[in-house]
């Protein structure tokens, strides 16, 4: 079974978002973070390459700049001197990432799968702000989404049609193609063996039910022991709470709060 974008390219959120909680490294290990980072989305494009991904080369591009762009954002904030050591300039010789974001969503999010669109709003949800309103008006040549002048509000609206994006293949995948191909209808001897066993489990059905009724009420003392026996049974072998078995960033990862959720559905 492919793995999915998402699935691949959590590792490496994971793994940034790690950063984030820790103490800034000094300029001196920032060359060395770098090369982690690099090795990390090549060991990415490795599985991609492989073809056990099920990704194109055109959809793997993308991927990679979200991946890089977002990074960067997120460690630029967090890392004094960062800029200097930017994954964007390691693979694209550019420091272009706020606007290029948004021009890269808008022509990819259109013809990919709703995967890619979910991986570029799960870089919003994490991070990344960029520049929406140089890359719509300077660079796309168009008003702001939703006819917005304000680039947060911008961004919730450009988040809102993600979600629909991703929402509109979801439903179809539920719903699934029409049945197709030649299928007779079912011939009465078939219908009439199908009406006598729903009749038969019906009928034993209704005896289970009269056998129990006929046993009488319990004993309500005997019930309540029962009962509080089970309780401290429950209580002894109760599973280990989530977060006690994650790292702090990860239970965060499962229950982060989405501040592009609801908003601006217009």
């Amino acid at each position: 079974m492919a793995e999915s974008i998402i699935g691949l390219s959590e590792p490496f959120f994971i793994k940034v978002l790690k950063l984030l909680e820790t103490e800034a490294p000094d300029t001196g290990q920032l060359n060395k973070l770098q090369q982690q980072l690099t090795t990390d989305i090549q060991a990415i494009q490795q599985t991609v390459n492989s073809g056990t991904a099920g990704i194109s080369a055109g959809e793997w591009e993308t991927i990679k700049r979200v991946l890089v762009y977002w990074a960067d954002e997120v460690l630029t904030r967090h890392i004094r001197d960062w800029d200097d050591f930017t994954l964007e300039q390691e693979y694209f010789g550019e420091q272009n990432r706020a606007w290029k974001f948004y021009v890269e969503g808008e022509e990819a999010v259109a013809t990919a799968s709703s995967e890619v669109a979910e991986l570029f709003y799960l870089a919003l949800v994490l991070g990344f702000e960029g520049d929406i309103q140089d890359a719509f008006r300077d660079e796309l040549r168009k008003d702001l989404p939703g006819g917005h002048q304000d680039a947060a509000s911008a961004r919730r609206h450009w988040a809102s049609q993600l979600q629909r994006r991703i929402r509109t293949e979801a439903q179809s995948d539920i719903q699934g193609e029409p049945l197709t191909g030649n299928v007779d209808p079912l011939g009465s001897s078939t219908l009439w063996k199908s009406s006598l066993a729903a009749f038969l489990i019906a009928l034993l059905f209704f005896v289970i039910v009269f056998c129990w009724n006929a046993r009488g009420p319990e004993d309500p003392t005997k019930a309540t022991e029962e009962q509080s026996s089970s309780e401290e049974t429950i209580e002894q072998h109760q599973p280990e709470p989530l977060w006690t078995s994650r790292t702090p960033t990860e239970f965060q990862w499962a229950t982060m709060a989405d501040p592009y959720s609801g908003q601006d559905q217009s």
